[in-house]
């Protein structure tokens, strides 16, 4: 009855957000809002639901596709940090000054340039003013960032929360009405089983129906080898390990949706114990204590503590762990994987894209010389 009663109450404010995105919307494609384009490829990546799609593995997949043929830089806005306005990221830098997602990207890739700016617009010029010589900006949660013109749009949906199924916030959890998904060149179908039938793709497809225009790729996640916490060091133990011997874990998670990877390491684990915390959650040193607590309830003899990557920056920030955790204590990296041989459709569909868009750039530039 309780929920029935808050639909009720959600539904009029369902109806009056979408009102107000779609006047947005229709302001910018009538040009009475003007967004920007500028001489730089940019690929723009992004959702059009609140919660995870796992758009920081497709970047990072882009990343290393472009960076041995261009000089790119990743733009983000940084989601739940401290600071405001145009910041570089450093090896120095904190999760509380960039974000967490960007800081395991710098990390990840310390020879590219990677910013934070909740205006793109304005991160966009600081990086082409500091870096001229760069050729591709990857775009991190721009889909509804109208203001600046992507030259190719990425759109993340997740597999087990199509956003053809979904409503507009805060009854559901789209950010703007479905038939927006036109605005995407591609439509990636994050998440996917790695053992999807043809025929359960082509029910996908016929869902989402792309338009003529309009690319369809699904991914997968896959999850790579335990890193140890303490020291960033592969961890010499594998998950295959955890299970020969009989292993309790503690999985602890500030990610939108935790259950895919609790169901990865119940595959392993003689036990999981979940711990989650809200997506980008801050950790505090009293929260790292309650942790250790549950931690130290588990049965003594192998016991873990398996965490994401990017939970790894928030809770070393937190405290000293090493002062408070012993050396099980490991997080799991995850990539992108595509389904089928579509991965070289994709590749060469991204590549030909920046090359073009180079050569277009350069045949400008030349005619506006003469």
């Amino acid at each position: 009855m309780a929920t029935n009663r808050l639909k009720f109450l959600l539904r009029p404010l369902s109806i009056l957000f979408g009102l107000v995105v779609m006047i947005r919307n229709y302001l910018f494609d009538h040009n009475m809002l003007r967004s920007v384009e500028f001489p730089v490829s940019l690929i723009s990546v992004g959702n059009i639901t609140v919660g995870g799609t796992g758009k920081t593995p497709h970047i990072e997949y882009l990343a290393r596709l472009l960076q041995d043929r261009f000089r790119i830089a990743i733009l983000s806005r940084g989601y739940k940090r401290s600071t405001t306005g145009f910041i570089l990221a450093s090896d120095h830098s904190a999760s509380t000054e960039i974000g967490d997602e960007p800081l395991q990207m710098k990390l990840k890739f310390p020879g590219i340039v990677v910013a934070v700016d909740e205006s793109r617009r304005n991160g966009i010029e600081k990086i082409m003013e500091q870096f001229p010589e760069t050729e591709v900006i990857l775009l991190d949660d721009a889909f509804q960032h109208r203001w600046v013109t992507p030259g190719l749009s990425l759109l993340l949906t997740d597999y087990s929360r199509l956003f053809t199924r979904d409503y507009l916030l805060p009854f559901g959890r789209l950010r703007e009405q479905r038939y927006n998904s036109r605005r995407a060149d591609i439509i990636i179908v994050s998440k996917a089983p790695s053992n999807l039938s043809p025929i359960d793709r082509r029910l996908i497809e016929g869902e989402i129906t792309p338009l003529e225009h309009q690319l369809l790729y699904l991914t997968s996640i896959e999850y790579g080898e335990l890193r140890n916490i303490h020291s960033d060091d592969a961890s010499g133990i594998s998950l295959s390990d955890i299970t020969e011997m009989g292993s309790h874990v503690l999985l602890l998670t500030g990610i939108a949706n935790p259950e895919p990877m609790r169901r990865y390491i119940d595959g392993y684990s003689a036990s999981t114990t979940l711990m989650s915390f809200s997506d980008h959650h801050v950790y505090t040193l009293k929260e790292l204590s309650e942790i250790k607590r549950v931690y130290s309830s588990l049965p003594s003899e192998n016991r873990c503590i398996i965490t994401t990557e990017k939970d790894s920056f928030r809770l070393r920030e937190a405290g000293d762990l090493r002062n408070i955790f012993d050396d099980n204590f490991y997080y799991l990296p995850i990539t992108v994987t595509f389904n089928n041989t579509e991965q070289e459709k994709f590749n060469n569909h991204i590549i030909k894209y920046v090359e073009k868009d180079r050569a277009n750039r350069f045949i400008s530039k030349v005619k506006r010389d003469k």
